[in-house]
């Protein structure tokens, strides 16, 4: 270290006489010091100097305990002052630099183990607990959507259109538009109705493709991870091998739908049994939604508020669309519609039921535009209670 730097570190202000004088006292101290240790020094040594700029530097007692140990044990200062300063004082009495042993990291890297167990599942429930208030949200929207267009009309969409050639009402005729299309003006969607959807023609048909390809956010739970898109050949796997479906001269298996986790409530009919619906009949369930339905608030004798409009699909269990079904295949219907005929919930579930991706449960949208989540554990018969529009059920809301 400079001097400069030395009278820099005690008192800019000060003159270099002022710290000879202030060295000098240090001196004198340092020698009485030792001499009352019986050590002594050789006369006319100037390398004390070089040891008080030291001193002042690291800290004097630090180095006049280093001396004097030398001093003692029989080390000759003037031979070895050098090594002594420049080596042992250096090495041995300024702090070292030191890393971390292995015990030490592994310990730390436990820790860290150990916190990230404990914070990982907050956070992800913290994230679930976000997507299912936007789950919420998109249902709620979709009952206001519904009720905007009784109120238009005088009575809700059905839950698909369907006639044959001879425009006699037909569950698997066309044009097959589904509830969700018919709620395209009430969703801010206006512009896909105007430019891409089609009513007077069926939902298979090629100017309709953009249409019933085209993924709505509105339509998709954020909780579930499927993809935005599928193709109905997809959707028929998902309802089983040994299911016989239509034939497939059209090309129909290879129409790409967009993906929905949504559907409309059929109550607690057996979808299965639009087989044996004749042309010319409609497929009549006992939920807020069927074929060609358009029913009145009027029809809903348990009330509005205890019966299931709209209900949540996991992707994982069974795919469905907001757009429509394509005509000719008995699976078709649970394109749009969810039944609980059969049992509610994600493992439980099957591909015409209602499931959910959230945690135990899932969403649904009353006839009120409330919506409630429904646990896996409630009773299937309360389920199919509040899914009937006039059971005559005495039933609340668990």
């Amino acid at each position: 270290m400079s001097e400069s730097a030395v009278f820099e570190m005690c008192d800019v202000k000060e003159t270099y006489q002022t710290m000879v004088r202030r060295f000098e006292r240090w001196r004198r101290m340092f020698l009485s010091r030792c001499r009352e240790r019986g050590i002594i020094f050789p006369e006319g040594n100037t390398i004390l100097f070089d040891m008080y700029r030291r001193a002042f530097r690291d800290g004097f007692n630090r180095l006049e305990l280093l001396v004097c140990t030398r001093i003692a044990s029989g080390f000759d200062l003037r031979e070895g002052y050098k090594d002594m300063i420049d080596v042992e004082f250096d090495e041995c009495i300024l702090p070292k630099k030191r890393g971390f042993t292995l015990i030490e990291l592994l310990v730390v890297i436990t820790i860290i183990g150990m916190l990230t167990s404990l914070i990982l599942p907050a956070v992800n429930m913290a994230r679930e607990s976000a997507r299912r208030v936007t789950c919420v949200n998109n249902m709620k929207q979709i009952g206001l959507a519904l009720h905007g267009y009784c109120e238009a009309r005088g009575c809700f969409p059905a839950a698909w259109v369907g006639f044959d050639e001879s425009n006699r009402p037909a569950p698997l005729g066309a044009t097959g538009w589904g509830w969700g299309a018919a709620l395209l003006p009430y969703i801010e969607q206006g512009n896909l109705q105007t430019s891409c959807v089609h009513y007077d023609l069926p939902v298979c048909h090629a100017d309709n493709s953009t249409a019933i390809g085209f993924s709505l956010r509105l339509f998709r739970c954020p909780s579930d991870s499927g993809n935005a898109i599928f193709t109905l050949d997809e959707f028929l796997q998902s309802h089983g091998g040994s299911h016989s479906h239509a034939d497939d001269s059209h090309g129909h298996n290879r129409l790409v739908m967009a993906l929905s986790n949504y559907v409309a409530s059929f109550g607690s009919t057996d979808i299965s049994e639009v087989e044996t619906i004749q042309s010319g009949e409609k497929f009549v369930s006992n939920g807020a939604f069927h074929h060609n339905s358009f029913l009145t608030p009027a029809s809903f004798t348990d009330g509005l508020g205890n019966t299931i409009l709209t209900g949540e699909r996991s992707s994982m269990v069974g795919l469905s669309t907001w757009a429509g079904m394509p005509d000719g295949d008995s699976c078709h219907p649970a394109l749009l519609v969810g039944t609980t005929f059969v049992k509610h919930g994600k493992h439980a579930g099957h591909a015409s039921g209602f499931s959910s991706e959230h945690l135990g449960g899932g969403n649904f949208t009353m006839g009120d535009g409330s919506v409630h989540f429904l646990s896996n554990d409630v009773e299937q018969k309360i389920v199919i209670a509040l899914s009937t529009r006039r059971g005559g059920e005495v039933v609340s809301i668990p």
